[in-house]
């Protein structure tokens, strides 16, 4: 949060406008003659506008923001407060918390430095730099599946910059002058950053702004999608998207420098000054296994509790259960690490989208806005609109919060004009990464901040990623889903 104390009359003036974008926004829509939407509908719909307002303007941090529900909806006899909080500690909650609980014990315990070693380690990447990129970002790929993408990113960049430097000492020490050093370190800066995004929507753990569009569909529309489901197409729409993030680089910042000297020895040397698995790396990859386990079982057997929201839970408990250390005083993971591992202002967040999720549906505003769609709206333009309006929104207010907005009003519309759901509960978190611009989001945020991007060459490059990201992910979620779901 900003402070008022100690800042010029400017800066004041801009905290107080912020403020008041909120409140004003709110006024606004109560003063619409919004025809067939009942006063309590329009209260909810205003209330909504006043949180997006200082979502995007930011007087307050947005774990902060995302409280409002519980103060105003109540003062206004709409929603008992234990009605309310009930809604902010659903299963959602623990999910998210399990997941980055997870993602925070890997990087905690250096198991993400040891999977991008073993890649980069592997004899077919030999010296050249396109195959030393490749399978660098390959590895982040994997591990973002599984690992919040901002995470990811921030784990990823120092390995990154770290080698890249490197190939930049070594190509100086051998004389070696066609090196574009700059053009390098954008490629590998961007590069963590596409990467952490594509493998970001492989599987359901990888972006918090999966779990919210499931979550906003189960609200909607009804519907749900599994682990396993959603995995069978995002693996492809990963896969697709990394390669095709590859060639945008290649096409902005070509090295030019093909080959160097002893880089794969330099890769075996980090790779052995880790040493043989740490006990806190092994109970990380047990907790992985178990949770995988979970996910898949459904598959094999029937058992009501375990669903998609289970498995998380059941993998923090196990965090904190085993030992990291022989004497059985230390934990995989501590208390601290609920504390200070853990983005709450995003959870807040994500569980606020959820909350006015069920909100506007319950009094109506879904329904209204539902009515408003013509019904000659062609099914196949629904999802390049979804797209294209998710990715545009994304670059300039939280991508989660887009997500769930564009999933309340879209969901309900898909399922009207008979477009499938599950088709655009793929499309809205693929598209809702944003990577244009430096203040898009923390993922963004951690790239740029290396100080090796340009924000011209971050925006061009980001604008042309961007669109053929979702035109691929628009087109290949029309496929897949039908085979697949």
């Amino acid at each position: 949060m900003e402070t008022i104390v100690g800042i010029s009359a400017n800066e004041k003036i801009k905290f107080w406008l912020k403020v008041f974008s909120g409140p004003l926004c709110f006024l606004v829509v109560k003063s619409l003659p919004l025809q067939g939407l009942a006063s309590e509908g329009k209260f909810v719909l205003a209330l909504y506008l006043w949180i997006i307002a200082w979502w995007v303007t930011q007087p307050l941090p947005w774990g902060v923001t995302s409280l409002l529900p519980l103060i105003v909806l109540p003062a206004a006899g709409l929603m008992k407060l234990g009605d309310i909080s009930s809604l902010y500690g659903q299963k959602l909650l623990f999910f998210l918390v399990g997941v980055l609980l997870f993602g925070h014990a890997v990087q905690k315990h250096g198991l993400g430095k040891r999977i991008a070693l073993y890649f980069l380690s592997l004899k077919w990447v030999g010296g050249s730099i396109n195959r030393i990129m490749f399978a660098f970002l390959c590895s982040i790929a994997v591990l973002s599946a599984f690992i919040d993408d901002a995470a990811t990113v921030a784990l990823g960049i120092p390995i990154a910059m770290s080698i890249v430097d490197f190939i930049i000492a070594t190509t100086k020490q051998a004389r070696i002058t066609t090196l574009k050093e700059q053009k390098l370190q954008a490629f590998a800066a961007l590069g963590v950053l596409y990467a952490a995004e594509a493998g970001g929507i492989m599987t359901v753990a990888g972006i918090p702004h999966i779990t919210t569009a499931i979550s906003v569909m189960e609200k909607t529309v009804n519907q749900t999608v599994s682990f396993v489901e959603w995995s069978l197409t995002g693996i492809f729409l990963g896969i697709f998207s990394l390669i095709a993030y590859w060639f945008v680089l290649k096409l902005f910042f070509n090295p030019e420098l093909k080959n160097i000297p002893d880089v794969n020895g330099y890769f075996q040397k980090e790779k052995a000054k880790l040493g043989r698995l740490k006990k806190g790396e092994i109970n990380t990859l047990i907790v992985f296994v178990v949770m995988l386990a979970l996910w898949i079982a459904p598959l094999f057997i029937k058992l009501d509790f375990i669903e998609i929201w289970f498995a998380p839970i059941m993998g923090a408990v196990l965090l904190y259960l085993l030992p990291a250390d022989n004497e059985g005083k230390k934990g995989t993971l501590e208390a601290k690490d609920l504390q200070d591992g853990l983005p709450w202002n995003i959870i807040f967040l994500i569980l606020c989208g959820s909350v006015m999720a069920s909100a506007t549906t319950e009094f109506g505003v879904i329904q209204w806005i539902q009515s408003m769609i013509p019904t000659n709206l062609n099914p196949a333009a629904l999802p390049f609109l979804a797209g294209f309006t998710t990715a545009g929104v994304s670059n300039f207010i939280s991508g989660v919060a887009t997500v769930n907005i564009m999933g309340n009003i879209l969901f309900p519309v898909a399922a009207k004009i008979g477009l499938d759901p599950q088709i655009l509960v793929r499309i809205l978190p693929a598209t809702g990464m944003a990577i244009m611009l430096p203040w898009a989001g923390a993922a963004t945020g951690t790239a740029f901040s290396t100080g090796k991007i340009r924000i011209n060459d971050m925006i061009k490059c980001g604008f042309a990623a961007s669109i053929i990201h979702i035109i691929a992910v628009t087109i290949l979620s029309c496929v897949l889903v039908p085979l697949f779901y």
